[in-house]
């Protein structure tokens, strides 16, 4: 199942369920406490809203467990991220393009890298590795592969690989890319 516009991932929905829940449990109590301490209903109206901002802050701080989404096992659907191009890597010839895509239902950043050598059949391959939110921002196509070895493992394929996705638990080694 694909997230679709309007529709919250259950990572944030359920959460909110339970904050609207506690809510909807308060409201009778505080409905009867601004008659009588107008000013005590209040600070704790407040407080539930606080309530509400803090869960919002953590939820988009901190995604849902990554090790279960699918974003981590091959084969992997375009349709899963949000694509923001970086640019185009030109060195040694290769001219790939870098992008970071966000998976739609944990958060979690993933650094592109995607090239084919044009004169040569079945040359296509890419690598993706998780990246933190500021690396993802810090992102430049020329510097790519160096943040791309710095991660633990990453993820390739491609027509040169006969794959449509594998796993690798060693760093990147860019100068075998």
């Amino acid at each position: 199942m694909r997230p679709t516009r309007g529709v919250l991932p259950s990572y944030v929905a359920v959460p909110m369920v339970v904050v609207l829940v506690g809510i909807a449990a308060a409201l009778p109590t505080l409905a009867s406490m601004a008659k009588t301490r107008p000013l005590l209903a209040l600070a704790s109206g407040i407080a539930w809203l606080g309530i509400i901002v803090l869960v919002i802050r953590l939820l988009n701080r901190a995604p849902a467990a990554r090790g279960a989404c699918r974003c981590v096992s091959p084969p992997l659907d375009y349709r899963d991220y949000e694509r923001r191009d970086i640019g185009i890597d030109d060195s040694h010839g290769r001219f790939a393009t870098v992008a970071i895509e966000r998976c739609c239902f944990c958060g979690q950043n993933w650094l592109v890298y995607q090239y084919e050598l044009e004169h040569h059949s079945r040359s296509g391959r890419w690598y993706r590795a998780p990246v933190t939110y500021g690396e993802a921002a810090e992102a430049t196509a020329g510097g790519a592969l160096a943040t791309m070895a710095s991660a633990g493992w990453y993820l390739y394929g491609g027509s040169y690989f006969d794959s449509t996705g594998k796993r690798s638990d060693q760093p990147l080694d860019p100068a075998h890319v």
